[in-house]
């Protein structure tokens, strides 16, 4: 489970900077590329020695008569692959690709402000997509169903086709989502975590949800309704060969991280649990509703909390 979320982990970055350099990277711009010196030096590249866009990337080739350097390696296409936010597109993109990668970005992904802003100007399936997981939590909360791998599976084989979920969801009759900003101001929750990173002999994860978690499976954590997010220090083993974790480890060294509350809270506005977004609302919920637990090499290492 470990090596999967880490080969995950790094995905997401690489899709993240493949994004970052489709609407950021410029050739004319001299700050897009950083220039680095080597103070140090490495078994390649000599200390002192600035690295460039140039600098061969010892010892990676595509071939025996070549290196890799990052200009050759500017977009994920040198290695067979894309994302669905990039694909096709060669480094540095037009304006007009920018903004058309800003537009599908948007579409992809959405926010709740944009929402909101949909809501009020009366557009009936605003927030359309976070009613799926609205009636799931509805039917966990009200059937008093587990929350496990499997009920999700079921509720979700048993989902109304699209067209007929809008027809019986909770828009456009209350809740609105407009009604949750109505001085086009409303409240951001996350959780703010601070832990030792080099802890637990390894790399440990914390799993946040809302609502008891009620899945046997470790591994299927993130399958059940109540999950909302983890936070993933990726901790090193006491006999580790890096010099700087044996440092940290031996500091104590705390990191910190945050996990995003509104949208799962949202998601129960719709399914009339909350109210709204206020404190008045959200804070009881939340002492009686937020648990997490600790994982370490795929076990249940710590029980709840509930504050």
């Amino acid at each position: 489970m470990e090596i999967i979320f880490r080969l995950i982990f790094h995905r997401n970055i690489d899709r993240a900077f493949d994004i970052w350099q489709a609407l950021h990277e410029d050739d004319n711009d001299p700050k897009t590329f950083i220039v680095s010196r080597q103070s140090d030096g490495n078994f390649a590249i000599r200390a002192g020695t600035d690295e460039t866009m140039d600098t061969l990337l010892f010892p990676f080739r595509p071939d025996i008569r070549s290196w890799y350097t990052s200009k050759t390696v500017r977009t994920t296409e040198s290695f067979g692959y894309t994302y669905e936010e990039t694909a096709g597109l060669k480094y540095p993109t037009t304006q007009t690709e920018k903004t058309a990668l800003m537009k599908n970005i948007g579409h992809i992904y959405g926010s709740l402000a944009k929402f909101i802003r949909q809501s009020k100007s009366g557009k009936p399936t605003a927030g359309a997509v976070l009613l799926p997981q609205a009636h799931i939590i509805q039917k966990v909360v009200n059937n008093n169903i587990p929350a496990t791998s499997a009920s999700l599976e079921t509720l979700i084989t048993e989902m109304p086709l699209k067209n007929a979920l809008l027809e019986e969801s909770l828009q456009p009759s209350k809740p609105f989502l407009k009604d949750l900003a109505p001085n086009n101001k409303y409240l951001e929750w996350l959780t703010n975590i601070k832990a030792e990173k080099h802890t637990l002999e390894g790399a440990y994860s914390l799993h946040v949800f809302l609502g008891p978690p009620q899945e046997p499976n470790v591994e299927l954590w993130a399958a059940s309704p109540t999950y909302v997010g983890s936070f993933n220090p990726l901790g090193q083993l006491s006999e580790t060969g890096c010099s700087k974790c044996v440092d940290d480890q031996r500091d104590h060294t705390l990191i910190t991280g945050q996990i995003p509350l509104t949208i799962a809270l949202v998601e129960r506005y719709l399914a009339g649990i909350l109210r709204d977004l206020t404190p008045e609302s959200v804070v009881p919920y939340l002492t009686s509703e937020l648990h997490w637990r600790v994982v370490k090499v795929g076990v249940s290492f710590l029980s709840l909390n509930k504050h």
